[in-house]
């Protein structure tokens, strides 16, 4: 029809619509006549369901079948509308237009997805009619199911093409339109004919796991959303991202529900046309099959529908697991009142008269009464006093390590004088003259200047924790509302399989097993705690065993521990942060705090026979933050450049901390090396026997382990940066450690029975730890679709998968590690501080 015949008939029509008195009429008489004058051949056929239906549209001649049916008792009523045709172009497409009772859906054919790919053939289901307007029970029986409702469909075929277009014709009620509690169904999509069905969860259950399994080895890249029943349905990929709760998937996902969110609810599946969102990737697709109807993605999937864990085993497994951790400090007290073991620092009753003063609770001012008491009033003849053992061990030299040398430093303070340089150079000579250096040989600094110093590590992680934890606390809370709000579950990397939701936390199992970190890091400050004041006591009754000649045991100094003791509760409260939302963008959330437990471990263990070599606090967790720095870097900015820069970082700090461990902190990182490392080579030629064996031996394993990891990065460069460094850090805290106790060993010294049981049950946690982190049930290095693929469900208590039984491990392996720290030297205790050897 062209433009003139338009123009004709609508002046016709004015004409004979004001010729008309009424104003309804008026408009009524107007509509059909300009309808009979623009289609002059629609065709109202009766239709069956199941029935296929062939034939031509065109310009002037459409298609309109009409369905009766009547809606019998708890019946479903959805319907299924499949339209095909080979020879629709997308110039003129054939216009699909469904009318039900209370609603409309419409789609062409070919139907275009990304603007690209067409399909010709074409399948929707309608929304039931009893899920229009659900929530409005008002006294109308087509929202009744106990009522029988009779209904009429209309679906119009249209086309604007010049000339006819063939088509084919389908509608049948979907039979098995509801899903049954365990109960598998089979369901073929593809990007045109997407499908969803119906849920209602039973009485009696909490929550239900929704699992989606593909059948077939194509992994195309599919939606897979859950949303509340209502109509219309959104199921195509459009409307599908911005309704309900959706996720993609390439052959499995799984999404749990709650009955208090959503106690009946649509699952609904698509297709998407290509695969690049799931798999970064794109197939090369020929024009002829991208144009043409062969250019097909159909999947078949199954879903099931299961039972997940109920509020009581919610209940349960979270007592579960607080009350393991609890059952560390109910073991710790019934072996504290025992006869069964008794720790070392068990020593005698403080005194009445230091018991009645307010600052024995304070281990500052306890220190600072206690250097006052000493300083003022030494004990008489006790800077005079020698061991002979010690003078024997040292070839007969005179002990310059005695008190008698700190006496003055301690009543200056803290400050330096010119009589503390005189000494501190002859201390260095001495330690580079003799073969044998002893702990008293490196207790020359006074217990204040050590005390404050000490002070500067637990104070500092103080502030480090308020001021990483709160930024943090606020971005996983954006995250999780974003989540919530968007219901795009792409966001985060939970292990969909497992996780149990509880209140706006999507995946609150992740959360609690973190749990163990926090509680175990407590403990472990309050038996540190409960060491120190026992040592105070024992201190002020008997000043002799820790002050000259006839000190005892190596010295104690506790700051160190309590910032590991701080770092272990914020390693469990950043990792429960990381896990609100867990993504490639805040996994330093997780690894920061493990690096610094490795770092601060390493200081430990050296800060026990070196204790005036101790670095400052700024200076260690600026090193810290740089390595962290450099996570995030190789993380967000992944290049072999930033692997080469942190391996030859690596090596030279192993470099750097081996020759301060071989020199006994008497060697010198700056200007000057270069011009003491050519005197040295000029006095002693480049290559001379080590002068400590027993110390270069195992330094030389260390360095080439570390030479190892450093060449093992930007060979291989896997895509895991962080855990690489975290990995770096872990295994040069393991060999220090190990260093440790050679060099114990080798000094015929010995290792206590409680030391032994740590390290038995350190080294057995650590290795279920590792293979539990190893078989983890996500993967964030790559698209959240092909992460699901690796999720695996609950395997302890319907609660718990491998990686909250890997929090749990790790924080007793790292408990277990700390204890064997805090007992390693248990067996000195007795032993004079002269006859201790310093590695």
């Amino acid at each position: 029809m062209d433009r003139s015949r338009y123009v004709g008939v609508l002046l016709l029509s004015c004409v004979f619509m004001f010729s008309i008195p009424s104003s309804s009429a008026r408009l009524h008489s107007f509509a059909k006549f300009f309808h009979t004058q623009t289609q002059t051949d629609v065709a109202l056929e009766p239709a069956d369901f199941n029935h296929t239906y062939s034939g031509m549209v065109g310009r002037q001649s459409g298609k309109v079948y009409v369905f009766n049916y009547t809606r019998q008792q708890n019946d479903t009523d959805a319907i299924r509308i499949s339209v095909s045709s080979l020879k629709a172009e997308r110039s003129n497409p054939i216009l699909v237009v469904v009318k039900q009772q209370l609603g409309v859906l419409s789609w062409q054919i070919p139907l275009f997805l990304d603007k690209i790919y067409p399909f010709h053939s074409t399948s929707r289901t309608l929304c039931p009619t009893i899920n229009y307007l659900d929530d409005d029970k008002d006294n109308s029986t087509i929202y009744n199911p106990n009522t029988t409702v009779y209904q009429t469909i209309y679906v119009d075929l249209s086309t604007a093409s010049m000339s006819n277009v063939d088509f084919n014709f389908r509608a049948y009620q979907v039979e098995d339109f509801f899903v049954t509690t365990d109960v598998p169904m089979i369901v073929r999509v593809s990007p045109s004919e997407p499908q969803y069905v119906e849920y209602v969860m039973p009485d009696g259950i909490d929550h239900v796991l929704v699992s989606i399994e593909s059948l077939e080895a194509d992994k195309y890249c599919s939606y897979f959303s859950i949303q509340p029943v209502r109509c219309p349905v959104a199921d195509i990929e459009s409307d599908l991202r911005v309704e309900g709760t959706f996720q993609t998937i390439t052959s499995k996902g799984s999404i749990v529900v709650a009955r208090v969110d959503m106690p009946r609810f649509y699952i609904v599946l698509t297709v998407r046309p290509v695969d690049y969102l799931c798999q970064e990737i794109e197939k090369i697709i020929p024009h002829t099959n991208a144009s043409s109807a062969a250019y097909s993605r159909v999947k078949t999937v199954k879903i099931t529908v299961t039972e997940s864990i109920s509020f009581k085993g919610y209940f349960i497994a979270c007592a579960a697991c607080v009350g393991f951790f609890i059952g560390f400090y109910v073991i710790t007290c019934l072996l504290l009142a025992s006869n069964i073991v008794k720790w070392k620092y068990c020593f005698g009753k403080v005194t009445k008269e230091r018991a009645n003063k307010e600052d024995v609770t304070s281990h500052g001012k306890v220190l600072d009464e206690l250097e006052k008491d000493i300083g003022g009033d030494p004990i008489p003849g006790r800077s005079a006093q020698l061991d002979a053992s010690t003078s024997h061990a040292n070839n007969g030299a005179p002990n310059t390590s005695s008190d008698s040398t700190t006496s003055p430093r301690r009543r200056h303070g803290s400050g330096e004088s010119d009589q503390e340089i005189t000494d501190e150079d002859e201390f260095q000579e001495i330690v580079r003259t003799k073969s044998v250096v002893y702990v008293t040989d490196l207790t020359h600094k006074s217990r204040e200047r050590l005390s404050k110093k000490d002070r500067q590590y637990r104070w500092s992680m103080i502030t480090i924790c308020i001021f990483y934890g709160l930024p943090v606390a606020q971005l996983v809370i954006t995250y999780q509302r974003v989540l919530r709000n968007t219901g795009n579950e792409d966001l985060c990397y939970y292990n969909f399989a497992c996780a149990n939701p509880l209140g706006i936390v999507s995946d609150f199992n992740h959360v609690i097993s973190n749990s163990g970190y926090v509680l175990l890091g407590f403990l472990f400050i309050l038996l540190v705690r409960r060491r120190q004041l026992q040592y105070i006591k024992d201190k002020m009754e008997n000043p002799d065993n820790y002050e000259g000649a006839k000190a005892k045991g190596v010295s104690p100094h506790f700051e160190l521990f309590y910032a590991m003791g701080l770092a272990l509760i914020m390693e469990g409260l950043m990792s429960a942060s990381y896990h609100i939302c867990p993504s490639y963008s805040n996994f330093q959330f997780d690894t920061s705090f493990m690096f610094i437990i490795g770092g601060l471990g390493c200081l430990k263990m050296y800060q026990t026979r070196h204790p005036d070599i101790l670095p400052n606090a700024y200076i260690s967790y600026a090193f810290f933050a740089f390595i962290i720095l450099m996570s995030v870097i190789g993380v967000v900015y992944i290049s072999l450049a930033a692997w080469i820069v942190f391996s030859i970082s690596l090596f030279l700090l192993t470099m750097a901390v081996s020759a301060q461990i071989y020199y006994l902190g008497h060697w010198h990182l700056d200007f000057g090396i270069f011009y003491r490392f050519y005197t040295r080579v000029r006095q002693e030629g480049l290559f001379r026997w080590p002068a400590h064996m027993n110390r270069f031996v195992p330094l030389s394993i260390v360095m080439i382990c570390n030479l190892a990891l450093a060449v093992v990065g930007p060979v291989l460069q896997p895509l895991d940066f962080a855990s690489y460094i975290l990995a770096c850090f872990v295994s040069n805290f393991a060999l220090y450690v190990l260093f440790y106790l050679v060099m114990k060993l080798r000094n015929g010294e010995r290792i206590s029975r409680l030391t032994v049981i740590f390290m038995l049950l350190s080294v057995g946690s650590w290795a279920g730890s590792l293979y539990l982190f190893h078989r983890g049930p996500i993967d964030w290095q790559v698209t959240p679709s092909r992460s699901r693929e690796v999720n695996r469900p609950c395997f302890l208590l319907h609660f718990y998968d491998e990686h909250d039984v890997w929090h749990m491990t790790s924080a007793c392996s790292l408990f277990f590690s700390f204890m064997v720290m805090l007992t390693i030297d248990d067996d000195l205790l007795t032993v004079l501080r002269s006859q201790i050897v310093v590695f």
